[in-house]
């Protein structure tokens, strides 16, 4: 209500400040149960608290608008975590699949021998000696 001089009540500005900033409902309560609590009549003029109650719903607001930008973000981190989950589980499988064809793969016989340096090589003897 509207006090007759045209002041606004802190009700009036209460909820012109909740519609303003889409406020929830629990905040709004929140607010009005402050002044209450203070013995403060939500039908008193609202002037000398207007710049407060500005400032405590636009602090809510960008509380709220930060909490869902963080959970836009959680969701995208949870998705990319997905996706490299999935790639290293597959990079994880090629590795074995790699892993089990060495193991089984013919080894070079006991007369080769492998001579470490620059180039390496496979020397296997021949009729002159090593080739």
């Amino acid at each position: 209500m509207k006090r007759m001089s045209g002041k606004r009540t802190l009700a009036e500005s209460i909820e012109a400040m909740a519609a303003a900033t889409g406020a929830p409902a629990a905040f709004v309560d929140r607010v009005r149960a402050m002044f209450v609590e203070k013995g403060i009549s939500l039908e008193a003029d609202a002037a000398p608290f207007e710049i407060a109650l500005g400032d405590a719903f636009a602090r809510q607001a960008a509380v709220h608008d930060n909490l869902e930008l963080a959970r836009r973000q959680l969701g995208t981190l949870r998705e990319r975590m997905g996706e490299l989950e999935s790639g290293l589980r597959r990079h994880a499988t090629e590795l074995n699949r790699l892993r089990d064809h060495l193991r089984s793969a013919k080894k070079p016989a006991s007369s080769t021998r492998l001579v470490p340096g620059e180039h390496d090589r496979f020397l296997v003897p021949g009729p002159d000696g090593l080739h």
